[in-house]
């Protein structure tokens, strides 16, 4: 089971990098800052983890509103970093 789910993850990120190729870099960044959205909404526990970090890291420094943009948008960034790998032969 593991060996087919590792196979589906090589072939989805195989059309991304097909797919990239032939988007414009401003349309490949859109679908990477959609994604770094999605991401961070469908992986709470991933979510959680980041969230606990930031207030370990911050505590009340930083109100639980501004944890929870820091903490999105290092799943954007995330994306975006690889979007630019996508585009780095541009």
């Amino acid at each position: 089971m593991l060996k087919a789910l590792n196979y589906l993850v090589y072939l989805i990120f195989r059309a991304i990098w097909l797919w990239a190729k032939i988007l414009p870099m401003s349309l490949g960044f859109g679908m990477a800052w959609v994604a770094g959205n999605l991401v961070y909404y469908i992986l709470p526990g991933r979510r959680k983890i980041a969230l606990r970090n930031l207030e370990i890291a911050f505590g009340a420094e930083k109100s639980e509103d501004e944890r929870k943009r820091i903490c999105r948008r290092s799943f954007i960034n995330l994306c975006y970093s690889g979007a630019e790998f996508l585009f780095m032969d541009r």
